[in-house]
């Protein structure tokens, strides 16, 4: 099993990596939980994201976390694993990364995290939601021509030109 899942050594603390989980619950600024803190910064990405479920199953010799949101930051799920790990065991509190979800970015761009970012295997993605597109019937622009999708797919421009 070492290619689909990570070995943990040391007793682990299930109640409060749960109690971990809950606090990741709801619309949070995830920059703490990126690899790319600078980039992001730089090119004005949101950070804010949305976990709508993140629970943890005792599966046969392990644990199973599943997350669920609107989108994530690059490397943002291996470390809100790798800090519920460290909730277990007890390297790290609930209360600093309550902190971590709050805090200004901007003024606080520098934070290292309390825990190692958890490794590759095991990490699976199952499936990817695509929103529903928009009813093509109602197009923003109906005044253009569209293709199947709704996209745009000619725009004549034409200027007028006033004689002096």
């Amino acid at each position: 099993t070492r290619y689909d899942r990570m070995h943990v050594p040391g007793p682990l603390n299930f109640t409060k990596m749960c109690t971990a989980t809950r606090a990741m619950i709801g619309k949070h600024n995830f920059i703490h939980f990126s690899g790319l803190k600078s980039v992001t910064m730089r090119q004005n990405r949101s950070t804010l994201k949305t976990i709508t479920s993140f629970n943890i199953s005792k599966i046969e010799n392990g644990l199973k976390f599943s997350i669920r949101g609107n989108g994530f930051l690059y490397h943002q799920v291996r470390h809100m694993v790798g800090a519920v790990i460290a909730c277990g065991k007890s390297n790290v509190q609930v209360c600093y990364l309550q902190q971590l979800l709050c805090c200004d970015a901007l003024n606080d761009e520098n934070r290292t995290p309390r825990w190692k970012m958890c490794h590759a295997q095991g990490l699976c993605l199952r499936d990817i939601e695509i929103m529903e597109l928009p009813d093509p019937t109602k197009l923003i622009h109906p005044e253009f021509e569209h293709d199947e999708h709704g996209r745009v797919t000619s725009i004549e421009i034409k200027r007028r030109v006033t004689e002096p």
